[in-house]
């Protein structure tokens, strides 16, 4: 299925954080780490001559309206920022319903979620103390690559 949002779509989500955090209430993400993640985005496809979120906004004042409003289809986003801004599009800024996407989804990365808490599991009881608190990070942290890596293989082959 094709998912697409706008630069438009995006930057009403970080309006709406910039107005929740001036009255104090912000769920989840930052307006400073979603401004990191549009300017990242923009320069990534090839609308900002950098990724410093601190240009971002003389950055949207100098694009088109045409600019602002062509679709990105998130495989971009997908490929140019990596699984987690791609998950975060998905959850607040795309045109299409994304109801079937997620259930997709999250059909999809089961087993790879099934072989990460195995792999926990198994590194939690092989931990003897703190001797082993290392092979435990370590085992965890070669798990959790593979799961990442699961999860982005299924969202790529939803999103084609």
């Amino acid at each position: 299925m094709t998912l697409t949002t706008t630069i438009n779509l995006i930057n009403k989500h970080r309006a709406c954080v910039a107005a929740a955090a001036d009255t104090g209430f912000v769920s989840g993400w930052s307006l400073a780490c979603i401004s990191e993640r549009f300017a990242s985005l923009l320069f990534l496809i090839g609308l900002a001559p950098d990724a410093n979120p601190e240009h971002l906004d003389s950055i949207l004042g100098g694009l088109t309206s045409v600019q602002c409003n062509e679709p990105i289809n998130l495989t971009v986003i997908l490929n140019a920022n990596g699984l987690g801004d791609c998950l975060w599009v998905m959850t607040v800024a795309t045109q299409e319903d994304v109801s079937p996407v997620w259930v997709e989804y999250y059909r999809a990365i089961a087993p790879a979620q099934v072989k990460y808490e195995q792999a926990r599991a198994v590194a939690l009881a092989n931990h003897k103390g703190i001797d082993t608190w290392d092979e435990y990070k370590q085992a965890l942290a070669m798990a959790k690559v593979e799961y990442t890596r699961g999860k982005t293989t299924a969202l790529a082959a939803i999103l084609q």
